[in-house]
């Protein structure tokens, strides 16, 4: 992960986090809920226009966005996701 200059970064990225914690697109879905299929369509690059624009405009001023992991994720446990952090261990994050 790093700087995000393009949609196809930024999705790549969360391909990335999505898999490192052993969720599957529909549980990411379920989690911030919406379809897996929108999560199929971020992870492809295939953001919405404000997204390419936002891009557009920090280049536009020198600025840009950095992503990277922090403490706090999301993980599957005993197959309910849970929300990790490593200072006090998981804790549900929403049941199913």
């Amino acid at each position: 992960m790093g700087t995000v200059r393009t949609v196809k970064i930024l999705g790549d990225a969360i391909r990335e986090a999505r898999t490192r914690a052993h969720l599957t697109q529909g549980e990411l879905g379920e989690f911030v809920g919406v379809d897996r299929y929108v999560i199929a369509r971020l992870e492809n690059g295939q953001l919405t226009a404000q997204m390419r624009r936002l891009l557009d405009v920090l280049d536009a001023v020198g600025m840009e966005i950095h992503v990277a992991p922090r403490a706090h994720r999301l993980a599957v446990v005993d197959d309910e996701a849970v929300s990790m952090d490593t200072a006090t261990g998981p804790s549900m994050a929403r049941s199913r």
